[in-house]
């Protein structure tokens, strides 16, 4: 009985600890489940964040297969960069349909297969309609067993914005580097025109009637003549011309010059103006201005051989904000618009993007020097202006001008010149580092009852005024010299005697005179080459203001 006893007692106390087990190991896999429960959930909501992260993003997310270079996987931006209705359409073209050429995903295979990846690789692209697209693409190989390429795993972004903006950078570098380089030659150019200049018009004074010795002479100026026009040419693009801008009416100019353009035009096109109602004051030189619409009136003429429609319209808009829809280059505000367009043969996309370039030209040889249009170009952007182009081939061609309005009045075009003296008996210091031109001014001052101080650079000049400021009527200097330029000189001396007059002379100045407002304190400006009939006058015309 007492052996029965104790095996029940020893089977409860089994069955007992048998149950606190079981409960134990219940309660252990109750926690096992709510951890798998919680960590499929939180898989589940890691798992929505990627798909809605990678769903929603502009950037392509793809998976491509290693034979035929099908798509297995791809993200909806995928087919809204590449033009397609829907993600399940564009899933139905394979790699190569993407590419401009075949041998461009070529090289992009083999660089994955060479290093298992790809990194930001830019691609010649094309969306469902064929548009040429850019694009950046990076991808990764995940490979089998063999080592072969299982598939491509990748992310791809539209880049075609970015290469336009660094195209148009390229462009603007290049203009402005080929600039600085017409400038310079243009400048060496004028100091060696003036002497040829200078002198052939005193040997024109000197030979009198001989008409042999005459049409001789004749035919060295209108050569040198020709040189000197191209000179400016140049320096017109590199925006170093020194232009004299006034308050003006853009309509004023446009009317002013009507009858010479319909002339230049020719019977063949029709010539409109179409003007804003408004005046449209800008800054701007009018001699400038015209010489833009000579321009291209010329090669609107040129673009339509079998005759056509020409016109110029004048506009007063309001750009309001920047971003979409405002023209590159130009802020918010209110500017004159000058838009000249012809129904000609209009240009490809190469062709225009070279239009501004210096002696490029589409023109048969000895038709046209390829400067009409770099010309163009400097004086706008001189006049902090902006010009865009449309053309498509036989669809004519269109520019339109942008320069900024003023609220300053118009100065009256039909002011009368004064009647300048040429001869005089002052004292004149003449500062210029160039050998040629400096004796060529000294030549033809002395010849004209003027007493002249030489002086090799700015240096040299103060020094000489300085010993001297009580008898010099008049300064004047070349603006570009060693040592001190003609500024810093005049600076100087103005110091010692602030009364002193002055006229600079240059020919490429990068805009110091209407930078430091020289010329609107009352000094002169003579233009290279220097011709000596305008050196007197504009002497004179200094001498005797109040």
């Amino acid at each position: 009985m007492k052996n029965k006893i104790d095996f029940y007692q020893e089977r409860q106390v089994l069955l007992t600890r048998q149950a606190s087990e079981l409960e134990a190991k219940v309660r252990e896999l109750n926690r096992e489940i709510e951890e798998r429960r919680q960590a499929e959930q939180a898989l589940r909501e890691s798992e929505g964040k990627y798909h809605s992260l990678v769903d929603n993003i502009n950037i392509g997310v793809y998976r491509t297969s290693s034979g035929r270079g099908r798509f297995i996987q791809a993200n909806p931006a995928m087919a809204k960069i590449f033009g397609y209705d829907s993600l399940d359409e564009f899933m139905d073209i394979t790699v190569s349909d993407l590419y401009q050429k075949v041998d461009d995903r070529k090289a992009f295979l083999e660089m994955v297969r060479q290093h298992g990846f790809a990194k930001d690789r830019e691609l010649a692209m094309r969306r469902k309609d064929g548009t040429p697209i850019w694009c950046s693409a990076s991808a990764k190989a995940t490979l089998n067993d063999q080592g072969r390429i299982e598939w491509m795993d990748g992310v791809l972004e539209d880049i075609t914005d970015r290469k336009k903006l660094e195209e148009q950078l390229r462009q603007a570098q290049k203009m402005e580097a080929i600039g600085t380089l017409a400038g310079g030659i243009a400048h060496d150019f004028n100091n060696i025109l003036t002497a040829l200049l200078g002198y052939s018009n005193l040997l024109k004074l000197k030979i009198g009637n001989d008409q042999v010795l005459n049409n001789y002479v004749d035919q060295i100026l209108i050569s040198s003549e020709k040189a000197a026009n191209l000179t400016k040419s140049l320096l017109a693009f590199s925006r170093k011309q020194i232009i004299d801008p006034k308050p003006v009416d853009l309509n004023q100019i446009v009317r002013g010059i009507e009858k010479l353009l319909r002339r230049l035009i020719g019977e063949d096109i029709e010539f409109k103006t179409i003007l804003d109602d408004r005046e449209l004051a800008i800054m701007a030189d009018s001699g400038q201005i015209e010489q833009i619409l000579i321009n291209l009136s010329s090669n609107a003429s040129d673009a339509m051989p079998g005759g056509g429609i020409f016109t110029i319209q004048t506009e007063h808009i309001e750009l309001r904000e920047s971003g979409s829809g405002l023209p590159e280059h130009l802020v918010p505000g209110e500017y004159a618009l000058i838009t000249a367009s012809d129904t000609g043969k209009g240009m490809d996309e190469k062709t225009k993007q070279r239009i501004f370039e210096p002696f490029f030209t589409t023109k048969e040889i000895g038709k046209g020097t390829g400067l009409g249009l770099s010309i163009v170009y400097g004086i706008i952007k001189q006049h902090n202006g902006d010009v865009h182009v449309y053309s498509e081939p036989g669809k004519g061609t269109s520019l339109k001008i942008y320069f900024p309005l003023i609220q300053s009045d118009v100065e009256d075009p039909e002011q009368a010149r004064q009647k300048i003296l040429l001869g005089g008996n002052e004292t004149i210091l003449v500062a210029e580092d160039s050998p040629e031109v400096r004796q060529l001014i000294v030549t033809v001052l002395e010849q004209f009852g003027y007493t002249v101080i030489a002086a090799v650079d700015g240096e040299d000049a103060v020094d000489k005024f300085t010993a001297r400021s009580d008898t010099i009527q008049l300064l004047i200097l070349d603006v570009v010299m060693p040592k001190m330029n003609g500024k810093e000189a005049f600076d100087r001396m103005r110091a010692i005697r602030k009364d002193i007059k002055a006229i600079f002379s240059s020919g490429y100045t990068a805009d110091i005179i209407q930078r430091k407002g020289i010329l609107e304190n009352g000094a002169g400006y003579l233009p290279k080459p220097v011709l000596p009939h305008v050196l007197l006058s504009v002497i004179r015309e200094t001498l005797d203001k109040g």
